[in-house]
C-alpha cells in the first residue's frame, strides 16, 4: 500500500483509495491466519481502509468460509482496529445443488454448514455482504432466451434469507459483479439488466420499502467504503 499511496503522488487523488480486494479462494489454505496476513488488515483498518474478501464455497469449498470465520475472530478479538470488511458474491455458495423446492435446498449439509458460517461472520458489526455474483454461481442462462426472474429470485430465495436474515438490509449492499456476470448471465447485451431485475425481485419478495431499497442499491455502500457524495 506504500507502494499505492507513493505512485498516486498527491493526496488529492489517495483519498480516492477507499480500500483492497484481495482473492484467497484460489490461495492455499492457511494463507489467512498467517501473522502477516492478520497484521496487513489491522493495518488497513487503522488507516480506515476496506478488505473486500473473495471466498468461494462452490468451487474451493467450505473450508476456506471456515478459515476466514477464524481470521475475522483474530481480527475482531480486541475490536481497536475497526476493519471493515465487505464479503463478496455470498461467499459464491453452491447454488447448482439439485433444486426441487426451498426445503431441498435448507436441509441439504452443504446449505446448512454455509449458513452457520454466515452468520458466524455477520456478528461482527463491521462486515458487510455484497448481494452479487448469482450468475456465476448458478446455470448459465441463455443469450436469446429471457429468464423467468422471479424463478431466479426464488431459485435464490434460500440463501437471500439467511443473508438478510443475519447481515440485516443495513449491511448488504448490490453488487453487479460485471463484466464477469457476463459470463453465465446470458452475454454482455443482457447480463447487467437481467441481474439488476433479479435483485429488484429479491428486495420486493422481502417487502423491503423504498428507503431500505435506496440503502441497499447505494448507501450501504457509501457507508462502508467511507465515501462522501
Amino acid at each position: 500500500m506504500a507502494l499505492v499511496k507513493e505512485r498516486a503522488e498527491t493526496d488529492a487523488v489517495w483519498k480516492h483509495v477507499r480500500g483492497v480486494r484481495y482473492l484467497v479462494q484460489d490461495k492455499e489454505a492457511g494463507v489467512m491466519l498467517r501473522d502477516k496476513f492478520i497484521e496487513g488488515l489491522k493495518w488497513l483498518g487503522r488507516e480506515r481502509l476496506t478488505f473486500d474478501l473473495g471466498v468461494d464455497a462452490r468451487q474451493g469449498g467450505l473450508g476456506q468460509l471456515r478459515e476466514a470465520v477464524q481470521m475475522m475472530g483474530a481480527i475482531y478479538r480486541t475490536g481497536k482496529d475497526g476493519l471493515v470488511i465487505v464479503i463478496n458474491h455470498l461467499c459464491k455458495p453452491n447454488l447448482r445443488l439439485p433444486y426441487t423446492s426451498s426445503e431441498s435446498i435448507t436441509s441439504h449439509p452443504d446449505f446448512v454448514e454455509w449458513k452457520s458460517l454466515i452468520a458466524a461472520m455477520a456478528q461482527y458489526p463491521t462486515t458487510y455482504m455484497k448481494l452479487s455474483g448469482g450468475f456465476s454461481e448458478l446455470p448459465p442462462l441463455s443469450t436469446d432466451t429471457e429468464p423467468d426472474i422471479q424463478l431466479l429470485v426464488e431459485r435464490l430465495r434460500p440463501w437471500t434469507d439467511v443473508v438478510f436474515g443475519t447481515f440485516g438490509p443495513d449491511r448488504v449492499m448490490f453488487g453487479s459483479d460485471w463484466p464477469v456476470c457476463n459470463i453465465g448471465g446470458g452475454g454482455n447485451g443482457v447480463s447487467w439488466n437481467r441481474w439488476q431485475a433479479v435483485v429488484e425481485g429479491v428486495l420486493n419478495t422481502r417487502g423491503l420499502n423504498g428507503e431500505q431499497k435506496d440503502e441497499i442499491w447505494g448507501k450501504v455502500a457509501l457507508k462502508a467504503y467511507g465515501i462522501e457524495v
